[in-house]
């Protein structure tokens, strides 16, 4: 079947509407808070100078990245955990409660983790062995192409299993390649319209965080100063980027539940 966008905009914001305190609480603890931490908390990213060239550049970002590990680990852990349990609340129809739809999150992070390295490592494999096969002709244009073939069919496999989360959560498949498998069935021949669904996604999100952080971040370094202004921008930041995903969690339940309904026959 073709996936019905008007119908996944639709059914998104009917469950977000319906639980919106809920859900909005649960971003809030599991996404809003972690974010805002490693905002305001995790070491500050280099400033990084013109007069540095691409190695000496890439050798401090590696080291910044290196140092804020572990906020990143904690971050991705919590915040999976979150979006799980929110999905969890969105498609289970027995209506748990909110510590229960937490527990069933948690218990689905780790299939979830492991189903998720699978598919990049077998990028990694895949992509990396064409992209040394191609080095070998010496030929940049020949090498550009192919690594511009290779990002292509990337996000093309990952647009294939945007719904690997529901299908641990709803489906129940904690095997991580059954879920991979699933997945990409579900997602046979929707692959376009999934993409233009979720560019829209970003790019409002994109354009609500610029103009919100531009407006906020230049009055409050006018009325308080910079320090304040920054905490100012983390918090609207943090507030709009756990309010997004309760958004685009509904938007992959709803993915989900339309193109199982169609494979399955269930309503």
């Amino acid at each position: 079947m073709k996936l019905d966008i008007n119908l996944v905009w639709q059914q998104a914001s009917t469950a977000v509407a319906a639980n919106r305190e809920v859900l909005l609480a649960l971003a809030g603890v599991f996404i809003l808070l972690p974010r805002l931490a490693f905002e305001l908390f995790a070491p500050p990213a280099p400033e990084t100078h013109a007069a540095l060239d691409i190695n000496a550049m890439a050798q401090v970002m590696q080291a910044y990245y290196a140092s804020v590990a572990p906020w990143l680990l904690a971050v991705a852990l919590v915040e999976t955990t979150g979006t799980l349990a929110l999905l969890t609340l969105f498609t289970d129809r027995t209506r748990p409660t909110v510590g229960l739809a937490i527990r069933r999150g948690a218990a689905a992070v780790l299939p979830y983790l492991v189903a998720q390295i699978l598919f990049v490592l077998g990028l990694a494999v895949v992509g990396g062995a064409v992209l040394g096969l191609a080095g070998i002709s010496g030929s940049k244009q020949f090498a550009g192409v192919v690594l511009g073939t290779v990002l292509f069919w990337a996000t093309y496999a990952g647009l294939r299993l945007v719904v690997l989360a529901p299908v641990i959560v709803v489906d129940r498949a904690r095997g991580p390649l059954a879920a991979i498998g699933r997945a990409w069935r579900l997602t046979r021949g929707n692959a376009g319209r999934i993409f233009a669904l979720l560019l829209l996604f970003v790019v409002v999100m994109v354009v609500a965080m610029m103009a919100v952080s531009g407006v906020i971040g230049s009055l409050g370094a006018l009325v308080a100063g910079a320090n304040t202004a920054h905490i100012a921008v983390a918090v609207a930041a943090s507030v709009l980027s756990s309010t997004f995903t309760v958004y685009l969690v509904a938007v992959l339940a709803a993915i989900h539940r339309q193109l199982a309904s169609a494979m399955d026959g269930r309503p």
